[in-house]
């Protein structure tokens, strides 16, 4: 758990202790409301670069905890993930790792090139050490499109690539 999970735990903690019944809840609120206005959410777009369209592209709602993992790279081969078989190797812009699925070894790399609080591309690759030729391939662009999400969102919120809106992931736990 990193130092601002553990002081807000203990803040939550405290407020319990010392409130009534119905303060608790309400230091809570309080408290989320004053940790989304430290830093509040934005809405961004992600799109695959150089494929066809497989629909629109995605939209999300993301503080900066969630746009900082959106250059992070975790790989699946086949549905599968790929584990890290030793530590990643920073690049210039970016990270480069072997892992293994299935008994076959993967040279593992991306890149992120642009502009992290406004527009940044993350080009990513996955060659199987004994095939010439690249078992994946794909560049994401993320474009902050505005400073708040739409009413109503919270951070995780996301539409899918047929515009409908989900719940990408729970981001409000610590």
């Amino acid at each position: 758990m990193n130092f601002p999970a553990l002081t807000t735990l203990a803040f939550l903690s405290l407020s319990l202790i010392a409130c009534d019944d119905g303060g608790a809840e309400q230091a809570i609120l309080q408290r989320k409301a004053e940790l989304r206005r430290a830093d509040p959410p934005a809405l961004w777009s992600v799109d695959v670069v150089g494929e066809e369209a497989a629909g629109l592209p995605i939209q999300i709602c993301a503080n900066s905890r969630v746009v900082s993992g959106f250059s992070s790279i975790l790989p699946t081969v086949a549905g599968k993930p790929c584990l890290s078989m030793e530590g990643m190797i920073p690049t210039e812009n970016g990270v480069r790792f072997r892992c293994r699925v299935d008994g076959v070894t993967y040279a593992i790399s991306s890149a992120t090139v642009g502009d992290p609080k406004q527009r940044f591309d993350v080009s990513s690759s996955a060659h199987a050490i004994s095939e010439d030729r690249p078992a994946y391939a794909r560049t994401l662009r993320f474009t902050r499109l505005a400073n708040a999400c739409p009413t109503g969102w919270k951070v995780g919120e996301a539409t899918d690539r047929q515009g409908v809106r989900r719940i990408a992931f729970d981001a409000t736990s610590e």
